[in-house]
Order: C-alpha cells, then sequence, then structure tokens
C-alpha cells in the first residue's frame, strides 16, 4: 500500500506506510540471520503483498499499531511493555488468520491467482522473530527479564548462523543438510530455553561487535560451555530434556570452536552486510 504524502515544499510523494521499522528489518535479517539483502527485501514484498491482499488497513492497521506502541516505552514502564506485547499478539493473528484462510489474490489486472501463502508466512514468521528480538532488546536497555518462550517458530538463531553452516560444510566429517539442521534444532533451543535465561543480559547476538573490537570470547564461551550440565541446570530450563543438553551442548563446542575460528581467519568468511543509508 502507498500514501501520497505532502512534503514541506508542497509537492507529492509516496509512503510506504508498512511494515513497520522495514529498513532495520532487512538490516537485522542480513546482519544478524545470515540472510542475503536480495531475500530479506523479498521477505518485505511478501508482506506488503500479504496484508493489502487480505486485511483492510485503512480500517485497521496492526503495524501503524505496533510503531505507536514502541513510542509509548518508558523505561521500566511495565503497563507501556503489556501494550506491545498485545500487539504483538495481535500480529501474531493476522498470521493465523492468513494461514487458516487465504486461498486466492486478485491481480491489478483482474486475473485470480492461487494465494502464495507458503512465501507470506516465511515473510510474517521471519518479521515476527524480529519484533520478539527488538522488544526483548527494549527490555535488556531498560534492565527487565526477557521474554522466554518455547515457540519454535520464533526461536531466534544465533549470529553467524550462514557462516557456522559453512564451517561445518568444510570440516570434512560428513555433515550433510540434514544432520546440519538437526544441530542447529538443538543449539537453537539451547540458546532460546537456556542461554538467554542464565545470562539474563542476551550478549549473544552482539558477539560480531565484540570480536570487530578485538576482544577473545573464548573466556565467554568456556565459561557458557561449562554451564551446559542437566543435572545442574535442568531447573533454570524445564522444556529441555536431558537429551537436548547433551545435544545442545555438543552443538554448542562446535560452535565455540567455530567462532574461534572466524575470530582469527574473518576473511575465510565472506558474507553479506547491509546498513541503512
Amino acid at each position: 500500500m502507498h500514501k501520497e504524502t505532502e512534503n514541506k515544499n508542497g509537492s507529492v510523494t509516496e509512503k510506504r506506510i508498512f511494515p513497520y521499522d522495514w529498513e532495520d528489518f532487512i538490516q537485522w535479517c542480513v546482519n544478524k540471520q545470515g540472510k542475503s539483502v536480495s531475500t530479506a527485501k523479498s521477505y518485505l514484498s511478501s508482506l506488503r503483498t500479504a496484508f493489502t491482499s487480505e486485511f483492510d488497513l485503512e480500517m485497521e492497521n496492526p503495524f501503524e499499531s505496533l510503531s505507536n506502541a514502541f513510542r509509548r516505552l518508558r523505561q521500566r514502564d511495565e503497563e507501556a511493555f503489556r501494550g506491545l506485547e498485545y500487539e504483538y499478539q495481535s500480529l501474531r493473528g493476522y498470521k493465523e488468520l492468513m494461514e487458516k484462510y487465504s486461498d486466492f489474490i486478485i491481480t491489478d489486472s483482474g486475473e485470480i491467482l492461487p494465494a502464495p501463502v507458503d512465501m507470506w508466512l516465511t515473510a510474517t514468521k521471519t518479521y515476527l522473530k524480529y519484533i520478539r528480538w527488538r522488544i526483548d532488546r527494549y527490555r535488556q536497555i531498560f534492565g527487565m527479564e526477557l521474554n522466554i518462550s518455547d515457540d519454535k517458530d520464533l526461536f531466534l538463531d544465533l549470529p553467524f548462523s550462514k557462516e557456522f553452516r559453512h564451517y561445518l560444510k568444510t570440516k570434512g566429517k560428513g555433515y550433510t543438510s540434514k544432520s546440519i539442521d538437526s544441530y542447529f534444532c538443538k543449539l537453537r533451543r539451547l540458546y532460546n530455553l537456556f542461554f538467554r535465561r542464565i545470562l539474563k543480559r542476551d550478549v549473544m547476538p552482539d558477539l560480531e561487535t565484540y570480536i570487530k573490537q578485538g576482544h577473545s570470547l573464548t573466556p565467554f564461551l568456556e565459561k557458557l560451555e561449562a554451564r551446559i550440565d542437566f543435572a545442574k541446570e535442568g531447573h533454570i530450563a524445564p522444556e529441555l530434556t536431558e537429551d537436548d543438553f547433551a545435544r545442545g551442548k555438543t552443538a554448542f563446542i562446535q560452535y565455540k570452536e567455530f567462532i574461534e575460528d572466524f575470530s582469527s581467519n574473518p576473511d575465510k568468511y565472506p558474507t553479506e552486510r547491509y546498513y541503512p543509508v
């Protein structure tokens, strides 16, 4: 959807009014989630198409509501955060409606086509992950507890996920795409349900910054590794089984070795970066 607005010179320009925070969303997809710029922009295009095709945004615009909720945030203001969580859950409701009832779209030329629901849902889930991450980052800034969820659709990835996949594939130990996916699943669950609880403040997304500043991450990662013990720490993450801890620790050890290699040889891992102009 586009909205015509009048600028200071009196001329009419077009302004994209959604999704909320779209440029930072692209940056997050590329720099934090390891997606390509083209993939991130395709998510944005799918979001626009899905919401303009399926919902009347003139009546109720969830992206505008999100924007207003973020604008109302104040330090340690639980009421403002409750309002933000409400808008976040509302956006999840739109995703569920899309999943259940979207069947076709009508093009500008009047052609009726099957709705690309899978593309829409992938884009919406990714955007929801971004909003979840953004809410939690504000909670950290204000010294508040993170929101911990066992919702696999919203599990955040550790940084350098693309580079870590490359590392595993080139180790020569017979890792297949399927086995790497299994590694990521166990590591993601350990990260979201365990590390984010014991750290209190989620420093993992900032690993790249620490590496660029020349800090050695080995002591920090070794301390985390030492904490992965079901017998001692199972009460912290009741959603995880003993097997989750064991397999998650195996995956984390590989991740720690990868970070050490990445810190010493960053040129081995060329990757795309995106920064808003």
